[in-house]
């Protein structure tokens, strides 16, 4: 079976345990929901955290390198016996590419996504262990699994649309 839009926190895989893939039509068990849509978009979530983790890191080694060189750069320029080479142009080429990893991680939001991502990741944890604290007739409760549904779907929504 095939799912639409690939693994992704909207489409999840396909359930090897059901035999279904998360359609968003098809009516569900709550175990089924949780298995078809939580239990994905938490792994994905928690996969995506590291990655953004390291992007912002590097970013942030990267920026710290360039304006260390520049003041190396600037250092060495006054000294005499340095007028060999024309450090200055090299100083505003380190200038330059310090602004482009600056404009580079605006843009990318790497810090923000690593918030929205850690938080939809607490959010369905806590939901899942609000859920396991139930008990048998209490999952079965319409109540309980309007909330399970709500929530989860809230938790995916505040994430995309962040």
């Amino acid at each position: 079976m095939t799912t639409l839009g690939g693994d992704s926190p909207i489409h999840g895989p396909d359930l090897p345990g059901f035999g279904l893939a998360d359609n968003h039509h098809s009516p569900m068990k709550p175990g089924q929901y949780i298995s078809a849509r939580l239990i994905p978009m938490l792994h994905w979530y928690q996969r995506r955290v590291p990655q953004k983790y390291r992007e912002a890191k590097l970013t942030m080694f990267l920026m710290l390198t360039c304006t260390s060189g520049i003041a190396v750069l600037s250092y060495l320029n006054g000294r005499p016996g340095m007028h060999t080479f024309d450090l200055n142009a090299v100083a505003g080429v380190v200038s330059g590419l310090s602004a482009a990893i600056t404009a580079w991680q605006s843009d990318s939001g790497a810090d923000r996504k690593i918030n929205r991502y850690t938080n939809a990741v607490v959010s369905i944890n806590n939901l899942l262990l609000w859920w396991d604290s139930l008990t048998a007739p209490e999952q079965s409760s319409l109540k309980n699994i309007d909330r399970l549904i709500h929530v989860g779907e809230h938790v995916k929504m505040v994430e995309v649309s962040g």
